[in-house]
């Protein structure tokens, strides 16, 4: 595996980043479209089922987004988040 401690960190983010937007897309939607569910679903288990998602995702995020080297997790900020490129060093 060659992906340096940053590209590591990133992916996981990244992957918590994406389960935590669909459980919080997954809670709207299943608001508006619970009169559409199957008889024996109750209407609150969808979006609670989102909000579980969610919160698990971030708490999970809390968790295993960590240095593999050090095992350290404080960071100034997630760099998952980052969308800008860091400028080079002279």
């Amino acid at each position: 595996m060659n992906e340096t401690i940053r590209q590591h960190i990133k992916r996981r983010v990244r992957w918590c980043m994406a389960i935590a937007a669909g459980g919080w897309l997954m809670f709207p939607l299943a608001t508006s479209l619970g009169g559409y569910l199957p008889e024996g679903i109750p209407q609150g288990a969808a979006p609670l089922a989102g909000m579980l998602l969610f919160v698990g995702a971030i708490l999970t995020m809390q968790r295993i987004v960590k240095c593999p080297k050090s095992g350290s997790d404080s960071r100034p900020h997630p760099p998952g988040l980052n969308w800008r490129r860091a400028a080079p060093e002279p």
